[in-house]
């Protein structure tokens, strides 16, 4: 049976979209602007996979809450489903949104092709399949550039959505806080779907 495990810190907060941050004028911390990691840093979990010290990089703040959770299974797959939602404090839409899913039907066919379009920023070779890219999102209060991206390992695919603090790079830190999350939850390798898995085309990352 699967095993659930929901970690929440307010009010669930449920969207499809990620929040528009505009007006911001001042001027950022260095280390604020500095690259995530590759590596999952040490530090406390949101949602029990996603690095709290990435998201306060990520969002320029620790003021923020979150709803999430991470349903395991017996079965021959470790992971049933995980998402997690983050809003900046005092914002009703999340900054921050990661899920998860399965390489099957259209998520397959638009992940396989991301890895073959050049625009996207490709998971470095050595780490994995995946790409990031950001998408410009409207609405009444404005227009920011979202940062998407989307990893994967074995059957499994994660997918991220962010609008960062400024001067931050969207599609940068989509992919990072993705590859970061897919490392957490430690997903096998193993592929078990129907057909071939996913591969890069070898012209490309």
């Amino acid at each position: 049976m699967p095993v659930r495990r929901t970690a929440t810190t307010t009010a669930t907060v449920g969207a499809a979209a990620v929040a528009v941050l505009v007006g911001c004028t001042t001027s950022p911390d260095p280390e604020q602007t500095r690259p995530l990691a590759w590596t999952v840093p040490k530090s406390p979990l949101v949602c029990d996979f996603v690095p709290k010290a990435s998201v306060v990089r990520v969002l320029g703040t620790d003021a923020f809450t979150a709803d999430g959770h991470v349903v395991e299974d017996n079965g021959p797959r470790p992971l049933s489903s995980a998402g997690c939602a983050i809003s900046r404090e005092g914002d009703v839409l999340p900054s921050i949104i990661v899920t998860t899913g399965w390489l099957l039907g259209f998520s397959r066919q638009g992940f396989e092709r991301g890895l073959t379009d050049s625009d996207k920023l490709q998971l470095p070779r050595a780490r994995g399949l995946g790409f990031g890219y950001t998408e410009q999102q409207e609405s009444k209060d404005g227009e920011a550039t979202v940062g998407r991206a989307t990893v994967a390992r074995g059957d499994y695919l994660i997918s991220v959505q962010l609008v960062p603090a400024e001067r931050r790079d969207p599609a940068r830190d989509a992919l990072r806080l993705a590859h970061q999350a897919l490392t957490v939850l430690d997903l096998p390798d193993r592929w078990t779907l129907d057909g071939d898995p996913p591969t890069r085309p070898a012209t490309s990352g």
